[in-house]
């Protein structure tokens, strides 16, 4: 009680007291605002992260899609390799533009994405020699195990 009637006589205490109680309201918005984005940072890496686990789907998909008509000869195996084709390239698209304020994360994507394009090219060439009749040649590339560079 003699706290409270010492703020009633002098107008400065009480001054202080306001000064003090914005000083935390203003701490605590400033922590809840930063909350925020570190949030929002988070949910956007975790969206990166499903898209390049997307991207490994998507490789391994082709991969199988390709394998799966080689032995088979039907044209359904084919439907995965081709969706896996749409999906690495609205991946790469998205994975480069969260990546594009970070020069080295930007380089890595860059060396991912030709890395990616060579095994598409090459399950793209068997699938190809496949088709022209050229099935031992087909074999002989998957044989080399080239893609698993």
């Amino acid at each position: 009680m003699h706290l409270i009637d010492v703020a009633k006589r002098s107008p400065i205490v009480f001054l202080l007291a306001c000064v003090a109680a914005g000083a935390m309201v203003f701490v605590s918005e400033g922590s809840y605002w930063q909350s925020l984005g570190e949030i929002d940072d988070l949910s956007e890496m975790r969206v990166v992260r499903e898209t390049i686990q997307g991207l490994e789907r998507s490789i391994l998909d082709a991969e199988a899609g390709q394998r799966g008509y080689l032995l088979t000869n039907r044209a359904e195996y084919l439907l995965p390799y081709s969706q896996a084709l749409l999906n690495t390239s609205a991946s790469f698209k998205s994975l480069t533009v969260y990546y594009a304020r970070a020069a080295e994360p930007l380089a890595m994507v860059g060396r991912l994405h030709g890395l990616t394009d060579a095994k598409l090219s090459e399950l793209a060439l068997t699938l190809r020699l496949h088709d022209e009749r050229k099935r031992p040649a087909a074999i002989e590339i998957i044989l080399s195990n080239i893609g698993k560079e």
